[in-house]
């Protein structure tokens, strides 16, 4: 297994998007597995700005039989950090269409993110449990522990968690499960599957979902 690190620091402006693995490709010579992570990854923003998203996965290839394409694999193990600078897309602890076979990782102590963030993937199963923990900084979206995902489908098997210690600044709102998806391996519905969790250490007070 290998590591990887990718840190944006000072005034550095990257207009596109952040991925801990790979692309993925569709040419038959790679085979339908290409381009995963095995091993460590982390994502560092100390500063500069980020005009697309963040994903602690891969990006991946939307194509029946390539689902395993730019993965991360099970024992890997990516954080995504958000120290400071300007995040302007959305941040995801998981891939765009690519897997997360364990899980996943971010964390929020500066900076401004103008969208959402989500501990899952944009459309990216993950395999383990997805989390957000958010010390300090800003989110003018909203946040969630789990995917964006799509309706009647499922894309967090290990169920999902926010923590904030209440420093932290956010004008959406914040949802322990997933946006769009269901959360929790079909059938399953219980605390290490299903369940999404909210924790706040503030006035504020928040219901477990």
């Amino acid at each position: 297994s290998d590591s990887a690190d990718i840190t944006i620091d000072n005034d550095a402006v990257i207009t596109g998007n952040i991925y801990a693995s790979g692309q993925g490709y569709t040419q038959k010579d790679y085979g339908k597995g290409n381009a995963y992570l095995d091993g460590e990854a982390n994502i560092t923003v100390n500063g500069g700005t980020i005009k697309g998203n963040i994903y602690g996965g891969g990006e991946g290839v939307n194509k029946a039989g390539f689902e395993k394409s730019a993965r991360v694999c099970k024992n890997s193990k990516v954080t995504v950090e958000i120290k400071g600078g300007l995040i302007e897309g959305y941040v995801y602890g998981g891939g765009k269409v690519a897997e997360v076979e364990g899980s996943t990782n971010v964390i929020i102590s500066g900076g401004t993110i103008k969208g959402n963030v989500y501990g899952g993937g944009e459309a990216g199963l993950t395999h383990g449990r997805a989390a957000v923990h958010m010390a300090n900084g800003t989110v003018n979206g909203s946040i969630y522990g789990g995917a964006l995902g799509k309706v009647g489908d499922r894309f967090v098997y290990g169920g999902s968690t926010v923590n904030s210690d209440g420093r932290s600044g956010f004008a959406g709102n914040v949802y322990g499960g997933s946006e769009l998806s269901n959360d929790g391996k079909s059938g399953e519905q219980d605390e290490k599957s299903a369940s999404g969790l909210v924790f706040v250490k503030s006035d504020r007070r928040y219901c477990q979902r």
